[in-house]
């Protein structure tokens, strides 16, 4: 059964439209009528999430701003709901509250491929999504090891992040370098951050680096009630 798919974007606009267009490339379809459905709400003016955790802000700053979204969601009746920015996820127990429309957990479909693909992790996003460890409970769910990034390294990492948000520069040698680094430790990157899934990253990085934009297209994808046009997901 086809079915309709929300997408809660704007965190950032790039990453938002990166993922759409992911789901365009990897959806097998010959003609436009047989796309899914798909209602995108590019929110770009949902406050900064990182922002609100690291200042301990009161989660109604966002789950306020949401709540006409999930009821414009309501309102085109779909099935699911994505949301295409990893620390928004800190929110989902307090907006899955709201509505009756399932959201697909990025975090835990993400945590559980990784397993498929080794015992040691590194989890590489935004400082709202390293110092909350919300990734952590589905590391220990799916018994893996989580190698854990430093203080110069979270800092490298946000600014690489608002870089590619101020600017929409995908190209990043530096983060290349970082994901090497973990690799060469024996331990397999998940790239947390939407804005990190924009970034162009060498062939052997992109090969072994588990991105959760990918993982989260794949899932829309199969649960839309459509077939993947490729066995891995393209970008």
């Amino acid at each position: 059964m086809k079915k309709k798919l929300g997408i809660l974007g704007g965190m950032g606009p790039l990453a938002s439209m990166v993922f759409y267009e992911r789901i365009i490339h990897n959806t097998l379809a010959n003609c436009d009528n047989e796309h899914i459905d798909i209602m995108l709400l590019s929110h770009a003016t949902i406050p900064d999430r990182t922002s609100v955790i690291l200042e301990n802000r009161d989660h109604s700053e966002i789950v306020d701003v949401v709540k006409p979204d999930l009821k414009a969601f309501e309102g085109y009746e779909v099935s699911n709901i994505a949301a295409s920015c990893n620390t928004f996820h800190n929110f989902l127990e307090d907006l899955e509250k709201l509505t009756d429309i399932p959201f697909i957990n990025m975090i835990d479909i993400t945590t559980e491929e990784a397993k498929k693909h080794g015992n040691v992790v590194t989890i590489l996003g935004t400082k709202g999504t390293l110092q909350t460890g919300i990734y952590d409970k589905y590391i220990e769910k799916y018994g893996l090891e989580h190698l854990r990034v430093d203080e110069k390294i979270e800092d490298e990492l946000m600014d690489i992040i608002y870089y590619i948000k101020s600017t929409n520069d995908v190209k990043s040698k530096r983060f290349n370098e970082i994901c090497k680094y973990y690799l060469d430790q024996g331990s397999i990157p998940i790239l947390a951050c939407t804005e990190l899934s924009t970034i162009d990253l060498e062939k052997e990085i992109d090969e072994q680096a588990i991105d959760a934009l990918s993982v989260l297209t794949r899932e829309c994808i199969l649960r839309s009630g459509y077939e993947l046009k490729y066995e891995k997901i393209v970008h």
